[in-house]
């Protein structure tokens, strides 16, 4: 893994953006590899939206609450709910940039000449 926050590149933007960022090979969620391959094959905030849905399926079926021996917890209850939120936000954005739109043709006939 080679997040960095100080470069701004899309695979660094990804993993902030997933919080993937242990720089920890044992404990990222996704490779290096993953994260490029579908950010190339969709683009960024398609791929992002993508990235989150798998991630947000992943952590759904993980416990979202530990606690240890003494009464101390740690409670993940709310990365799923982020996760997807993240997915339709990036989604949305992904469509907006899809949309195109068709030019409207002019009628050249229908034009007042300015006459001198």
């Amino acid at each position: 893994m080679s997040y960095d926050d100080t470069d701004r590149s899309d695979l660094n933007k990804a993993r902030e953006a997933l919080g993937d960022t242990s720089n920890d090979p044992t404990t990222e969620h996704f490779t290096d590899d993953h994260i490029t391959a579908v950010l190339t094959e969709k683009g960024y905030n398609a791929g992002l939206s993508g990235l989150a849905s798998e991630y947000a399926a992943w952590a759904a079926q993980q416990p979202d609450r530990v606690v240890l021996p003494g009464g101390l917890s740690f409670s993940w209850a709310d990365r799923v709910k982020e996760l997807r939120r993240l997915a339709a936000e990036m989604q949305a954005l992904a469509d907006q940039e899809a949309v195109v739109t068709t030019p409207t043709r002019v009628s050249h006939a229908a034009r007042t000449i300015p006459t001198w």
